[in-house]
């Protein structure tokens, strides 16, 4: 499925650059993309320091054919039309691996879905993704005959077990919400209110269905328990705290330009004979690459995220706009368990925004620029 989905993106590219070869178009570069290309060089140079340089070459490689796609799609995404059909892409493909999983699901195990759609919790943040995009496009359209997609979507989420899926599908769409009325404090009390409610109605499902509680109810128990300092015994939860400790302790020895990109999960294998990523990106990156590595990194975001919440008085790109605000939002809180500064979702979503704010400033309803 991978060198698929890497294929068409090759096909793809190819296909726009014949496009701009024979249209003679002006290529866009935008400041943030020359950020990017920063990073990419600090990646890079990492290798000549690096306490394992075969994981730099190897996750170079990775990184650089999403970089370059990053720039291909904000080439050819020129007009609102085609973002909105790549957010309606993402959503029908989530709303289709959701009907396979729950035609697939065993619901006799009561387990964590697992098999032939890849990693579960990527599975479930791929959808959660999904879900976030077709929220915003019910709101924009007021198109409610979305919400039984949405609630099936939902269902596959829980069936994956995945906490942090479950808790993107939640902050994803209360996040759209209280930026479409943050001018009202009484707008955004009633947002509160109903996430309030959303997650308490959830909470009770999850703890008091027989099923929901063995795939996914009893991991958030152990969840809630490791955060209040309660204890548990969950080894998932302790491992991870774990990681992120030593991680701790690898950045404060070389704090500036880490130890090479993605080299982690050596020095991991050194201490504790475990060969592992952390799990946490922002420790990855400030391992790997040290604080100047991981501010470019996230610099990139808060650019984004700045840009596009000041196209907001654009009418026609604000849901769009708020839609991916709150995606970079959510990835950025659940930093501390996933690492997905190499996703290809999320990197396509990084250049639906840049893209966004492009088409936002071109649309002459604003007088900034970038």
């Amino acid at each position: 499925m991978n060198y698929i989905s890497n294929l068409f993106a090759a096909v793809f590219m190819g296909v726009i650059t014949i496009k701009i070869l024979a249209k003679k178009q002006k290529l866009y570069i935008p400041k943030v993309l020359i950020i990017y290309a920063m990073f990419m060089f600090i990646c890079l140079l990492s290798y000549f320091y690096a306490f394992e340089q075969d994981l730099v070459v190897s996750k170079f490689q990775r990184l650089l054919p999403i970089m370059i796609l990053t720039f291909f799609l904000i080439n050819y995404i020129d007009n609102l039309n085609k973002i909105k059909k790549v957010i309606l892409y993402f959503f029908y493909s989530g709303f289709f691996a959701s009907v396979y999983i729950l035609f697939r699901y065993d619901f006799g195990e009561a387990t964590r879905f697992s098999g032939d759609l890849g990693n579960v919790n990527a599975v479930g943040m791929a959808i959660g993704l999904s879900l976030v995009f077709g929220f915003s496009e019910m709101l924009e359209n007021r198109n409610y005959k979305l919400i039984p997609m949405l609630l099936l979507m939902f269902v596959a989420v829980l069936l994956t077990g995945s906490r942090k899926a479950l808790l993107f599908v939640i902050l994803g769409p209360v996040l759209i919400l209280l930026f479409i009325n943050r001018s009202s404090f009484f707008k955004i009390a009633r947002v509160a209110l109903l996430g309030l409610l959303f997650v308490t109605v959830t909470y009770y499902l999850t703890m008091n269905n027989d099923l929901l509680y063995m795939v996914v109810g009893r991991r958030l128990e152990n969840m809630f328990l490791y955060l209040t300092g309660t204890g548990t015994t969950d080894s998932s939860m302790l491992a991870r705290g774990e990681m992120t400790q030593f991680g701790i302790e690898l950045f404060k020895n070389k704090p500036l330009f880490g130890y090479g990109l993605s080299n982690y999960r050596a020095l991991n294998e050194q201490s504790y004979s475990i060969r592992t990523y952390s799990h946490n990106n922002l420790i990855e990156l400030l391992v790997g690459l040290g604080v100047v590595g991981a501010s470019l990194y996230y610099s990139i975001k808060l650019i984004i995220i700045k840009n596009l919440i000041s196209i907001s008085r654009v009418s026609c790109f604000r849901y769009i706009g708020y839609s991916i605000v709150a995606v970079i939002i959510g990835y950025a809180l659940l930093s501390p368990s996933l690492v997905y500064y190499y996703n290809k979702h999320f990197n396509i979503v990084l250049a639906l925004g840049i893209a966004t704010f492009r088409l936002g400033v071109k649309h002459g309803e604003t007088s900034f620029k970038e």
